[in-house]
């Protein structure tokens, strides 16, 4: 069996690093014995590094780098110019199937690259039709529909006069990952029949080491030089609700401050 793994890039962030736990966990299992892994990406930076470091564990993976399968921001010139590019990244991408093959797409409808979510439909429906035992995951991090209004108005005015139309298709061999319950309920919701949309959460690690005392009052101590120096507040001796994110709408920082008005001995720390 073979396994293409699809995405954007991947440059140090949540995606790659849940790629990379993934196929870890998969690899700890044993499950990954006799399957044929391949990277497919849009761009050179970080692709080298995971695929170096996913060998080293005796997985079986080569990496690629194809820059239609980046971000692209541009309207395309006219329907028929959009339609031809998509047809291309389906060919590319059908050319990667062997035997049993698994298509594994990263994000495919963020409205990163209306081509890319087009071809995948393309692809799946070319597959489908000739009979391929090929089949195409959409593992979902996130919704263009939740708090990215630009990104899902790109995907629906891509070219003039128009853009998508279907972005979770229907076909036989498409399915769905959704990494926590609220997401796999919210396409349930929408139509997606319930036996094709999986709940699959983020693998971690769970070797970790418990702070020691002296750690955490060193810790508690530089903290609080650095909000004096920075004219941050920072209220030493409290707990602390770490939280390492953007500060942007879909967060949900604004709720976490929240729950802190309400715990007055808790703080809030935003890496």
């Amino acid at each position: 069996m073979r396994i293409v793994i699809v995405h954007y890039h991947f440059f140090p962030g949540g995606v790659t690093s849940a790629v990379r736990s993934s196929l870890l966990a998969m690899k700890g299992a044993g499950r990954a014995e006799n399957i044929e892994f391949v990277l497919l990406c849009g761009h050179e930076r970080g692709i080298g590094e995971l695929t170096e470091l996913l060998r080293c564990t005796t997985l079986n993976i080569k990496g690629f780098v194809h820059p239609e399968l980046f971000y692209r921001q541009e309207i395309w010139t006219s329907r028929e110019a959009f339609e031809d590019e998509a047809i291309r990244i389906s060919e590319l991408l059908l050319g990667y199937g062997k035997k049993e093959t698994i298509f594994w797409v990263h994000n495919p409808t963020i409205g990163k690259n209306p081509a890319l979510t087009r071809a995948l439909i393309i692809a799946a429906q070319k597959a489908e039709k000739e009979s391929l035992p090929y089949c195409f995951l959409y593992h979902i991090h996130d919704f263009p529909e939740c708090g990215r209004p630009n990104n899902l108005k790109y995907l629906l005015n891509c070219y003039p006069g128009g853009g998508l139309k279907i972005l979770y298709p229907e076909s036989l061999n498409t399915f769905f990952i959704c990494i926590n319950s609220s997401d796999r309920g919210l396409l349930i919701q929408s139509g997606v029949p319930e036996s094709k949309v999986f709940f699959l959460p983020n693998a971690i690690s769970v070797n970790y080491e418990a702070a020691s005392v002296t750690s955490t009052v060193h810790v508690d101590s530089a903290l609080e030089k650095y909000a004096e120096k920075h004219g941050y507040v920072f209220k030493k001796g409290s707990p602390w609700w770490l939280m390492p994110i953007r500060l942007i709408r879909r967060k949900n920082a604004l709720e976490a401050f929240f729950l802190e008005v309400l715990d007055e001995g808790m703080q809030i720390l935003i890496t």
